[in-house]
């Protein structure tokens, strides 16, 4: 388990000793804030420093989502005692992907907490969720208590249907095992298939679904967790692999080496008998000339070594899911 507790500056007490103004290093010196701290806060985001010894609090463009979730987490917990911030905000403070365009009432755009007397109204930019989090489901960061990785992908899958379910448990049980003290310092696209770590995070996920046998969602979620991947590197793999599992389509290898004249490839979805290869096209894979030309010889590679390589895009998986099973079920059963 990653530890998400750290003795940094909070940044909501920065936005509210600084605003946007600039300000020198002494004046945070003697409002008490350490050169740790400061130091600290820049590598974070938290502080841009303009010039030597001249720092201000950042505008939202140049935030990252995390720090936005982060600071809007903090600020809301501040009004309402108790509780915990969850949801999509909680992965967006943890790195956790999820299939943003389908996420209710663009709840994405809302800072979620869930609190025991809680309501399922929105109001001041914040949605709030009336549930009970155990002390063994909350992580801190920057002191503000977050749902954990595991819970946090579990309400997520909760709320929606198995396919777009995958993209956040594959993604957080993906996180927690590059980060597991037995796997750090291995390539990540090796770290996850250690089936022994796999198991262990899964269990872990559904002892917290039996504590929730009556909660609206639980069986979706279960489902996610039993077929979740860590080797998906995208929401649209996950996308993707829940597609298949839906048609009954044989399942592939995924995230598989495959050695050619040019070197190791890794391979999205890989069915080894048919000597087929799944690849899943996202809008940002190819971002200029060069990678769209190295992509090319990646396949003219990949085809060389006796395999046949196809594709699709997000709208194949996501949208018409029926594209995807087409060309899934034509080129299996060549």
């Amino acid at each position: 388990m990653p530890t998400f507790d750290r003795p940094e500056i909070n940044s909501a007490e920065l936005s509210r000793t600084f605003s946007q103004r600039h300000f020198s290093t002494a004046q945070a010196y003697e409002l008490g804030f350490t050169k740790h701290e400061l130091t600290a806060a820049i590598t974070r985001g938290l502080l841009v420093r303009d010039r030597r010894g001249q720092l201000r609090v950042p505008d939202d463009a140049e935030i990252d989502r995390a720090t936005r979730a982060l600071r809007a987490g903090q600020q809301a917990v501040l009004a309402m005692p108790g509780a915990v911030v969850s949801h999509e905000t909680a992965a967006d403070i943890l790195g956790i992907s999820y299939l943003r365009s389908y996420t209710r009432r663009n709840d994405h755009e809302l800072t979620t907490l869930t609190t025991p007397d809680g309501s399922h109204q929105g109001r001041d930019g914040w949605r709030t969720v009336s549930a009970d989090v155990p002390a063994d489901q909350i992580v801190f960061c920057d002191g503000t208590p977050i749902t954990s990785p595991e819970r946090t992908a579990i309400d997520l899958a909760r709320g929606t249907s198995f396919r777009e379910s995958l993209a956040a448990m594959d993604s957080a049980i993906r996180m927690l095992m590059i980060n597991h003290p037995a796997l750090i310092g291995l390539d990540p696209r090796i770290a996850v298939h250690n089936n022994e770590v796999v198991n262990e995070i899964k269990e872990r996920m559904l002892e917290i679904t039996y504590r929730m046998r009556r909660w609206p969602g639980v069986r979706t979620a279960r489902h996610a967790i039993k077929h979740a991947n860590p080797a998906s590197e995208s929401p649209l793999e996950s996308v993707s692999r829940g597609t298949m599992i839906d048609a009954r389509v044989p399942g592939p290898l995924v995230g598989q080496p495959i050695d050619t004249e040019l070197g190791r490839f890794w391979a999205d979805f890989l069915w080894r008998e048919e000597r087929l290869i799944g690849e899943a096209d996202g809008a940002l894979k190819y971002l200029s000339r060069a990678d769209a030309v190295q992509e090319k010889r990646r396949q003219n590679a990949l085809e060389h070594a006796g395999f046949t390589v196809i594709r699709w895009m997000w709208d194949d998986a996501v949208t018409h899911p029926e594209r995807l099973t087409t060309l899934l079920h034509h080129s299996l059963d060549r």
